[in-house]
């Protein structure tokens, strides 16, 4: 899973450079990886001003590299304030891959991006990122794909890891 090097756009002129450089770059790496037989993808990011976070701009990525896969990331939907579970609906056609992790606000919370309140990782299903019902969509619709647990806190536990990894067992056993 490459992640060619762009800066933040500043203005939309910018995020189209961004978005040919992108697709420039992930068309190369596709076409050089997919001759070793090895499937190349994009995760969605989770910072707005980068030409790879939003649903729009990883769709448009996607249909201009036909042979580019997508790692699901509703953690990262979040962070650009876009709905997880509308963005796995528009980019369930490329979907490899998935990273699990959830969000709750909180005040003092590690993560800050534009607009937002500060927040911070959680034990899965108990923030905002609509877990269970993304695992019960993946199921449903047929998916046998690795699920990476990614829990980003400021402070970890190993009690806090053994819940995700709980939640993990119930949702995919």
């Amino acid at each position: 899973m490459p992640a060619p090097a762009v800066k933040y756009a500043d203005n939309q002129e910018e995020l189209h450079t961004m978005h040919e450089i992108l697709i420039e770059s992930f068309a190369e790496i596709s076409e050089y990886s997919k001759s070793a037989g090895i499937v190349t993808a994009l995760e969605n990011q989770s910072v707005i001003r980068r030409a790879d976070s939003t649903i729009k701009d990883v769709r448009h990525i996607l249909d201009s590299v036909p042979d580019l896969r997508y790692v699901f990331d509703a953690g990262n939907f979040f962070c650009v304030r876009e709905d997880a579970l509308e963005g796995y609906e528009a980019l369930k056609d490329r979907i490899v891959h998935s990273h699990y992790k959830d969000w709750a606000f909180v005040e003092n919370g590690g993560f800050e991006r534009e607009n937002m309140k500060n927040f911070d990782g959680i034990p899965y299903g108990k923030g905002e990122i609509p877990l269970e019902e993304i695992s019960k969509r993946l199921i449903k619709d047929g998916f046998n794909i690795k699920v990476v647990l990614e829990y980003n806190a400021l402070s970890k536990t190993i009690d806090q890891l053994g819940e995700c990894a709980d939640f993990l067992v119930k949702m995919f056993n």
